[in-house]
């Protein structure tokens, strides 16, 4: 198995709807944030793995932390390739939320790629010191206020890597 991690660079942004239109958070006894959920994406370009045969298995897997290690509440809506919608197989931890999702990919790879993903990350009141400071790229004032940088860091919640089967 030979693995390549996709870490920086990734472009964060905010996207529609307006906040006041974003689902409510789902409270499951971790008081990391409080507020409504705001989606966001994050998008990275890579190339295809040099060295590839046409049938050699590669799969995109990404790793989450645990839900009460993560800096922020989030939901999954979607991950694109190549604006192509992945289906994805998720394994889950303990309390049933999901920590690792993979897909194969091989045949949708193409030799520049882009990988989105779509999600939706709580926001509002900050409740725990440690959350703020590991989210402190992101301002978060009074409820209904607008943030004033990009979402936070995906690399502090996820470990997104390409998976290549070198067993032919």
């Amino acid at each position: 198995m030979h693995i390549i991690r996709l870490r920086h660079p990734w472009q964060a942004a905010w996207r529609q709807p307006p906040l006041d239109d974003a689902p409510q958070a789902e409270n499951r006894g971790h008081d990391h944030t409080a507020g409504q959920l705001r989606p966001a994406s994050y998008c990275r370009k890579f190339h295809r793995p040099s060295g590839l045969n046409d049938h050699q298995p590669v799969a995109l897997v990404v790793e989450l932390a645990s839900v009460a290690a993560r800096p922020v509440q989030f939901a999954l809506h979607d991950i694109l390739l190549n604006s192509k919608p992945l289906r994805l197989s998720a394994a889950s931890d303990s309390d049933h939320s999901p920590t690792r999702l993979s897909a194969r990919i091989d045949s949708l790879l193409v030799p520049f790629n882009q990988l989105e993903i779509l999600c939706s990350l709580a926001v509002g009141e900050m409740v725990d010191t440690q959350v703020a400071s590991a989210v402190a790229a992101v301002s978060v004032t009074q409820r209904g206020d607008a943030l004033s940088a990009a979402p936070p860091d995906l690399c502090d919640w996820a470990d997104v890597r390409l998976e290549i089967d070198t067993t032919e």
